[in-house]
């Protein structure tokens, strides 16, 4: 059974199917930092601080935060490549437009050049998110500057 040619997605269709895929997890965002923060916070400086006298709001905010934020946005960073790469099956049974339906068509219209361009593209966004990340880990996370 052949379906009828969908319409050219719009480019902010694209990032809203992002956005809609990422709502499913998160339930599982919220329980990672919920770990990630009661880990940081049985750190010996998170102690050193509360003995020195730091209010809990301050150590919140100036340690567990900056320190919580690298495998917060590890985790991100390798599941947002699962999440576009997940949305041809996603688009394909619910029938939205978007850049999974898009790939899913040229696979089956056998278009190999409009494939390629696609899986480049998915490529780059994630070569892009990763380094994004690290940049940002190296401005937040005091563990990873670079002296």
């Amino acid at each position: 059974i052949r379906r009828p040619p969908r319409s050219t997605p719009k480019p902010s269709s694209a990032a809203s199917d992002v956005y809609k895929r990422q709502i499913f997890f998160i339930g599982e965002y919220v329980l990672l930092t919920n770990v990630i923060t009661q880990n940081i916070a049985r750190e010996p400086h998170i102690l050193t601080a509360r003995a020195l006298g730091y209010s809990n709001s301050k150590i919140f905010s100036k340690h567990i935060i900056r320190n919580s934020f690298g495998p917060f946005a590890t985790r991100i960073g390798l599941g947002l490549p699962f999440t576009i790469a997940s949305l041809v099956i996603v688009e394909s049974t619910t029938n939205w437009n978007g850049m999974g339906s898009l790939l899913y068509q040229t696979i089956l219209n056998q278009d190999s050049n409009a494939a390629m361009g696609l899986f480049l593209l998915l490529a780059l966004l994630t070569i892009i998110l990763r380094i994004t990340i690290s940049l940002i880990q190296m401005v937040i996370d005091p563990r990873v500057r670079t002296k």
